[in-house]
Parts: structure tokens; sequence; C-alpha cells
């Protein structure tokens, strides 16, 4: 059994606001970001488990990966 796989574990990405309109308003910078684990699994044709899970392809009754979304808002007031 082929267990060769891809797989795209953490994704995090961010972006920062600072300008002169949020001083104005006695906000120093907003940062809004997300954050993926477990983005995705790419592997070739093999057919049942997780290969990350189950390295001989027999049935030990675990679950793959979860995948989880986080999306947030951090705020820095002056």
């Amino acid at each position: 059994v082929d267990l060769s796989y891809l797989s795209l574990s953490n994704i995090n990405i961010g972006y920062l606001l600072k300008n002169d309109s949020l001083n104005r308003n006695h906000i120093e910078s907003v940062k809004i970001y997300g954050i993926i684990n477990n983005g995705f699994l790419l592997y070739s044709a093999r057919q049942g488990y997780d290969p990350r899970l189950s390295l001989v392809g027999s049935s030990s009754g675990e679950y793959g990966a979860n995948r989880t979304i986080a999306l947030g808002v951090s705020v820095k007031l002056n």
C-alpha cells in the first residue's frame, strides 16, 4: 500500500491596520487574523484511513484529524 501524502497542517494569516483616523478615536492599531489547523490532506489514490493515523491500513477505531478554523480581531488602544 502506497502511504505517500501531502498535508497542509497550519495556515496563519493576518493584517495590521494603523492610520491617523484610528488614532483620533484613541485606537493605536487593529489586527484582523485567521488561523486554520489541519487545512487539507492530499494523498495518492489510496482508499481508506488517514495515513497519519494507521501505517498498516488496519482499523483501529481512530478518527481523522479535525479541521479547526478561527477568526479574530485584536484592538490596541492608546
